[in-house]
């Protein structure tokens, strides 16, 4: 229950490379760190003291603080220890934790997980199981509907046991896994590119690796136990449903791919380097970090391909320096690859090119890193001893997520979705689908467009949407990272003297038809983003055909069409304008 006084310091990097500089660091380390999409840093620590709370603290992209909350638990017996802190898709703020208790001499009481709103209210806290069960977490993730799921140990059926909990948008529990294939004390989970989890953990005592792999819905696919390890393991998965897992034998290190099903693949050994962690990146390939020499210090990474064959080998990711303590490594969406480290008396991160080769080396602040996050605007996030961010030369012509991101015009079959235009863009990829499917509906928009119409939606219906910039770089198309999911509503279904219009991309805006209702004739006005021929066919509603109307070359902009339909009897008609890459129907009726 501490209040706690942070300053502002500007630190010197100690030799870094020029591809990174040091921004800012506060002489005050935490424990976890993530940011949004505005760049806000929110870090969590903890107060070891009777009573004390876990601390969570926003500081804007230049470090200045912003707010700092806790929950203020009272009972002098117990304080809580924070273990991870991730954002959700809605800028919301996932801090786990466990509640612990005594101070001597501390043991784990029960498990804890908050949400907080960006500004930082707290919108739910869960303890759990119950106050004092001794369970506790590691770390927690979030999927792309704001689900949390939460790394930790607790009793099961089979005793005490890694554990992964599902809680929803509103903090309610969906489902426990609790393993019992002798995964051993849990170390680290992630998501896979096949939309599932996969687990790490290694035995308390002894040196056996444990992994496994379950569905969003908990269901075990497949555990491979049992496996001897003088390092601690790791393990991260690829597109196709393969899994890469890593795990040291003395003087050498061990990768095996596992199948789909769990079945082993292959297993080969690899000298001069003894890894404990692995990324997989977009191409499939596997990078492990380590040590270059058993025992000793410094920096190597390996990669390989899916075959296992050897792709490049660094033994010298750290330059000058000799890190120590490794805490986290993490790919950017180059597949460029980052280590979180410390020397004796500083923090430390390098980083090594998607090629192999050294890109910087950094030292700064004071004790060791312990975890960091790779911002928007490409700038490194890192917390520890203290909480510092690293400026870091962008790849030419970085692809910028779009932002500012709506949804109007929701109509019962099209909605206009909107973002901001981003500079250099080449297009942008749409994806978007009902939220029910499991398949995404794509687009391509050229990049001077900032909104496009989706069509042919069903009525009354809630639809996700996200976008990436996809830059060309030498030739090269480069993808940004996807943006938040975006969720919307189509309007109701409609009546018979509902008179809204069906939009799509080929026609820019809302297509205006007047009088309605009409007596003779009717006029279309809309905007062409090219020239075009387009045919409008008049139905009625048996969808017979009683006009038709050809154009041809229509111009670029704006443009009006009148039609005398002063021969049809009173009713209700549709009116089908088709262009050269889309169609519309307008519902028209005459009196």
């Amino acid at each position: 229950m501490k209040t706690k006084i942070l300053s502002l310091l500007i630190l010197l990097p100690i030799l870094a490379s020029a591809q990174v500089t040091l921004d800012w660091s506060i002489i005050y380390g935490e424990t976890g760190i993530a940011t949004d999409s505005s760049n806000n840093v929110y870090t969590a620590s903890y107060d070891y003291n009777p009573a004390g709370d876990i601390y969570l603290t926003k500081r804007n992209s230049t470090g200045v603080q912003q707010w700092q909350m806790k929950y203020d638990q009272t009972d002098n017996t117990k304080w809580e220890k924070v273990t991870w802190v991730e954002v959700d898709f809605a800028g919301n703020i996932i801090v786990s934790g466990s509640l612990m208790s005594g101070y001597s001499n501390p043991v784990n009481a029960a498990s804890i997980i908050m949400k907080f709103s960006p500004s930082g209210t707290l919108l739910w806290r869960n303890v759990y199981e119950t106050s004092f069960d001794g369970s506790y977490t590691k770390k927690c993730i979030i999927d792309k509907a704001n689900n949390i799921y939460v790394l930790g140990l607790g009793t099961g059926p089979n005793g005490f046991v890694t554990k992964v909990k599902k809680f929803d948008t509103n903090g309610t529990a969906q489902w426990s896994y609790f393993d019992n294939a002798g995964l051993g004390s849990a170390l680290n989970f992630k998501f896979t590119p096949d939309s599932n989890i996969v687990i790490a953990g290694k035995s308390i005592t002894g040196s056996l690796m444990g992994y496994g792999k379950i569905n969003r819905n908990g269901i075990n696919i497949w555990n491979y136990s049992g496996v001897s390890s003088l390092t601690t393991g790791d393990l991260a998965g690829d597109a196709s449903g393969n899994t890469y897992i890593v795990h040291g034998n003395g003087n050498s290190t061990t990768i095996k791919k596992i199948g789909s099903n769990g079945a082993l693949i292959w297993s080969a050994n690899y000298t001069n380097i003894t890894a404990f962690r692995i990324e997989v990146g977009t191409d499939n390939r596997p990078v492990v970090c380590g040590y270059p020499i058993p025992g000793s210090g410094g920096s190597a990474f390996l990669k390989v391909d899916t075959s296992g064959t050897q792709v490049w080998y660094n033994n010298n990711a750290d330059s000058i320096y000799n890190f120590l303590s490794h805490a986290m490594i993490k790919m950017d969406q180059y597949n460029n690859i980052y280590l979180a480290a410390s020397i004796l008396t500083n923090m430390g991160m390098c980083k090594v090119n998607s090629n192999g080769t050294n890109a910087w080396a950094i030292t700064f602040g004071t004790g060791g890193s312990q975890a960091f996050t790779i911002g928007k605007d490409y700038n490194v996030y890192v917390t520890g001893g203290a909480t510092a961010r690293l400026h870091q030369i962008p790849p030419v012509s970085v692809c910028a997520v779009p932002t500012n991101l709506t949804t109007t015009n929701n109509m019962s079959a099209s909605a206009r979705i909107n973002w901001s235009l981003i500079s250099g863009a080449v297009h942008y990829q749409i994806f978007y689908k009902k939220s029910t499917d499991t398949v995404w509906l794509k687009k391509k928009v050229n990049g001077t467009k900032i909104n496009n119409l989706l069509s042919g939606l069903s009525c009354n219906t809630l639809y996700k949407w996200k976008i990436r910039t996809v830059c060309d770089t030498v030739g090269i198309d480069v993808l940004s990272a996807f943006s938040p999911i975006q969720i919307f509503q189509t309007a109701s279904c409609l009546l018979l003297n509902d008179l809204r219009i069906n939009e799509t991309s080929g026609i820019e805006n809302e297509i205006k038809v007047f009088p309605i209702p009409f007596s003779s004739s009717i006029t279309l006005e809309f905007i062409l983003s090219e020239t075009q021929n387009v045919s409008i066919v008049i139905t009625d509603v048996m969808g017979r055909i009683v006009k038709t109307i050809q154009t041809k070359n229509l111009q670029t902009g704006n443009n009006e069409i009148t039609i005398d339909l002063s021969e049809l009897n009173s009713g209700i008609y549709f009116t089908k304008i088709n262009s050269s890459e889309n169609t519309q129907t307008i519902k028209l009726l005459k009196n």
